[in-house]
């Protein structure tokens, strides 16, 4: 690979750091960056159903969403009506969503909800992601204890 040689790297305040020189090195490309980077997932009861929110950091490879809805042992069946398109399919920026489930159950009946939110990719794929039970149960964590 033509170019490659010693580098130094300069950090204010510190001593240039050199390189050495590159050896045994190969071309490499990115051919399928991760498009997926999902943050704040979360699944709430409300008077209007269930909330189900999230939110990208990026949406490099990201076409919009799906969210589907099932029960222990149960068939997903897709509670929205039309693909959830991405604010900004293609681009590094992140954006915040949120789909209420009007036909969700509330109270305590919701525990029994498990909800997929299936993110499309630009080039086709699908990418299935189980959301957070909803915030109106409780987890009790226990230590784990040895001998």
């Amino acid at each position: 690979m033509a170019g490659i040689g010693s580098a130094t790297g300069f950090v204010p305040g510190l001593p240039p750091i050199v390189f050495p020189p590159a050896e045994n090195t190969d071309e490499a490309a990115i051919i399928n960056p991760t498009a997926v980077s999902l943050i704040n997932r979360k699944v709430q009861a409300g008077a209007n159903g269930m909330t189900i929110s999230w939110s990208t950091v990026t949406e490099n490879d990201m076409l919009g969403f799906n969210i589907r809805r099932t029960t222990k042992g149960g068939k997903p069946i897709q509670i929205n009506a039309e693909m959830i398109s991405a604010q900004h399919p293609g681009q590094g920026t992140g954006a915040d969503y949120s789909y209420t489930d009007p036909t969700g159950l509330s109270g305590a009946e919701s525990a029994s909800y498990i909800y997929i939110l299936d993110v499309m990719t630009l080039e086709g794929r699908t990418e299935s992601h189980i959301l957070n039970p909803p915030s109106n149960t409780t987890n009790i964590l226990l230590p784990v204890l040895f001998r």
